[in-house]
């Protein structure tokens, strides 16, 4: 009996614990709301929307969420009054227009990112400079627990008016541009066309009497080099003639060469005889 009595402790003791940790698990829920606007540089009288989406979801019960909540605050001096109709979708969602504070109705499941809705909010006619507008206590839930999401704070300008003033500076002197390069094309043209008949006829007959002075130095130019060429020519043709350094014939030298070797043959030949 007491052995049986200590198992059922045990059990029940296992038991304890898998429920502890089967709530703590629960309450680990995870999800990120994030905002973001489609515009923040803006004019007077401009509308912001401002989107809402939520994703990373993890531990979710039925792997979704059902609800999200938040607050939002905005520079009153910027931004005209909230309304109810400035939250979308208006049948899943509600807003408090004297404190910001808005919920909407959803189905987000895990794994994906979600569009949750939208607010807008409409820039005062007198807005100068820039405004804030931010979101907190940002909140999602699955019904049975909640996640907590960082707060958004984004900034919304008034554009600079002297984008406006360039641009219409400098449609104007392209304009200007335009007119004056016409006007000067005009007078160019009709001055061009005055002066190219005169220009070409002075050049044509200059080039004309250029190309006639060319063509007779041309021919005087050839006739000298066909003088020089031919002057050289009898002169190299009397100098192949001559030995270097005396201008003696070789004719001369070649008949001085054959009668010292018979003399010197003659004189060999006689002193042999002699001898014996």
């Amino acid at each position: 009996m007491n052995f049986k009595k200590l198992l059922l402790s045990f059990l029940i003791i296992i038991f304890g614990v898998f429920a502890i940790s089967n709530t703590i698990y629960a309450a680990d829920l995870v999800a990120n709301i994030d905002v973001t606007a489609d515009k923040t540089e803006v004019s007077t009288g401009d509308e912001v929307t401002f989107t809402l989406t939520i994703k990373d979801i993890a531990n979710a019960e039925d792997n979704q969420i059902t609800a999200v909540g938040g607050t939002i605050t905005y520079d009153t001096n910027f931004f005209e009054t909230i309304t109810e109709s400035s939250i979308e979708p208006s049948a899943s969602a509600d807003i408090k227009t004297d404190t910001g504070a808005f919920a909407y109705i959803c189905k987000a499941n895990s794994g994906t990112t979600t569009t949750i809705g939208t607010i807008k909010l409409k820039v005062k006619s007198s807005a100068t400079g820039s405004g804030n507008v931010t979101f907190s206590n940002l909140e999602s839930s699955d019904g049975n627990s909640s996640a907590s999401s960082q707060n958004k704070t984004i900034s919304v300008s008034i554009k600079a008016a002297s984008n406006n003033t360039s641009t219409n500076d400098s449609s104007s002197s392209s304009t200007d541009n335009s007119d004056s390069s016409s006007t000067s094309d005009s007078s160019s043209s009709s001055t061009g066309d005055s002066s190219s008949s005169s220009t070409s006829d002075s050049s044509s007959s200059s080039t004309s009497d250029s190309s006639s002075s060319k063509n007779s130095s041309s021919s005087s130019k050839k006739e000298s080099t066909s003088d020089e060429s031919s002057t050289k020519k009898t002169s190299s043709k009397s100098e192949s003639t001559k030995l270097p350094y005396t201008g003696t014939s070789t004719a001369f030298y070649g008949i001085l060469f054959v009668v010292i070797t018979i003399s010197v043959v003659s004189f060999i030949k006689f002193y042999k005889h002699k001898d014996i």
